[in-house]
């Protein structure tokens, strides 16, 4: 019943957010009117799936055409306000020879990055975050998300992906389910997940995605 209201309300919000983009913008409020779009997207996607975690369950993709650049400029643009609070920079990194559009489910891959963004903003307290896009013998995009923070302690590595797993208590912890997240989706779609750890510090989240 809660999730069916959650879904009315978020219906009305984006009924009324399309309303918005037709009316009279300056190129600044409509950049962040798509934010704003993007986000409550994201969001209704999230509340579809919130029965199914509990049930260890999650909507099958849904595979379109997507335009690839736009994309990303989405996703980065959606979480940099999180990240300039923090003071840190949040730099997007798309190689050259990208296709220019990719058949796939925009919304899984926003949730498996929106959660491999999120930690890498939450856990890094200077320097800043990369995503870099490029593709990876030329049959597969490889995605990776780049930290400058402490990277992963050993009880974290230990149950990297296991849901409610986490690494030492400390502030900020959160409640373990986002890797597992990322990955799971990551394998809807076709994909593998990598985490590691970076030599000298940070942590790097690389994720391998069928181009076809």
């Amino acid at each position: 019943m809660l999730v069916h209201d959650m879904r009315n309300a978020l219906s009305g919000m984006l009924g009324n957010l399309a309303l918005m983009s037709a009316d009279a913008l300056s190129q600044a409020d409509r950049a962040r009117l798509q934010a704003v779009i993007h986000s409550a997207r994201l969001l209704a996607g999230l509340v579809d799936a919130a029965g199914g975690i509990a049930q260890n369950e999650f909507p099958e993709p849904r595979s379109e055409s997507q335009a690839l650049r736009p994309m990303f400029e989405a996703l980065v643009a959606n979480w940099r306000p999180t990240a300039e609070q923090k003071g840190l920079s949040l730099r997007l990194d798309l190689s050259d020879d990208l296709p220019e559009t990719i058949v796939t489910d925009a919304l899984q891959i926003g949730r498996a990055l929106g959660n491999l963004i999120g930690n890498a903003v939450k856990f890094t307290d200077t320097g800043g975050v990369t995503l870099r896009v490029r593709r990876a013998g030329g049959d597969f995009l490889c995605i990776e998300v780049e930290d400058s923070g402490p990277g992963l302690d050993a009880q974290a590595m230990a149950h990297l992906f296991e849901p409610f797993a986490r690494g030492a208590e400390g502030p900020g912890r959160g409640e373990g389910l986002g890797l597992h997240i990322a990955k799971t989706r990551a394998e809807a779609l076709g994909g593998q997940l990598e985490v590691s750890n970076i030599p000298g510090g940070g942590c790097l989240a690389r994720l391998m995605l069928p181009l076809a």
